[in-house]
């Protein structure tokens, strides 16, 4: 009997032991399970916070892209309306030039029409006893220029730059002249570079062109006698060769 009791109480000492431990597990159970839902509590979470960061980072990346296109598109608009302004100032430069020769052309018109007894008093000023040597040129209009220099009482030659005539006729014929006009939309670039050389040189006056109108010739003469020079001028250098 007291041997049973002893085992029955053994049996029950152990009995206690394995429910506490069935406790123990229960609780540790219920800590694993908290633990495991905080878990996918916080990967639901971190996967919503990668899913804003990406659509954040394409956001950002489509307004760096738009950013830079906007910064391309502006500085392109710069450069272009610095091109505008630049064609604006050239264009009335043009305009300025052009109205002055039309100008000159209109004054030319105006002496062949009172007759040639009634060349006017600065073109005549100007070309009167001068030996105007044309180079270069075209066959329209180089008759009409020759009969303004012959008009005014200047004495007229011309040599093409080196088409037909022998550039080597080039320096003899500069030492005649007194005065050398040349267009630079109709002579070479190598003859434009001798005649400035010789010029130069020799100590005779040259006027570079705009075009070789009768105009354009008219107007080189009424501003060269608006300047009356002593020496060669550097306004004077063609603006096409240098």
């Amino acid at each position: 009997m007291e041997r049973q009791q002893e085992r029955l109480a053994e049996v029950g000492e152990e009995r206690d032991r394995a429910l506490a431990a069935r406790d123990d597990q229960a609780c540790e159970l219920i800590g694993l399970r908290i633990a495991l839902a905080r878990s996918a509590e916080h990967e639901a979470r971190y996967r919503e916070t990668a899913a804003e960061v990406s659509a954040l980072s394409a956001a950002v990346a489509a307004q760096t892209r738009r950013r830079e296109q906007a910064e391309g598109a502006a500085l392109a608009a710069a450069a272009d309306v610095r091109r505008l302004e630049q064609e604006l100032v050239r264009l009335h430069a043009h305009v300025a030039e052009l109205a002055q020769e039309l100008a000159a052309a209109e004054t030319q018109l105006r002496e062949m029409s009172n007759g040639p007894g009634h060349a006017g008093p600065a073109a005549s000023r100007l070309l009167q006893g001068q030996r105007v040597l044309y180079v270069g040129g075209r066959p329209s209009s180089n008759p009409a220029i020759r009969d303004l220099v012959l008009r005014h009482g200047g004495e007229y030659q011309r040599h093409d730059g080196g088409i037909e005539d022998r550039k080597g006729l080039l320096a003899s014929a500069t030492a005649w002249a007194t005065l050398v006009v040349f267009p630079v939309d109709c002579i070479d670039h190598d003859s434009a570079l001798a005649l400035k050389r010789t010029c130069m040189r020799q100590g005779t006056r040259f006027i570079a062109l705009r075009s070789a109108s009768v105009a354009s010739f008219a107007n080189g003469i009424r501003a060269l006698g608006a300047e009356e020079p002593r020496e060669l001028p550097a306004a004077h250098l063609c603006p096409r060769h240098g």
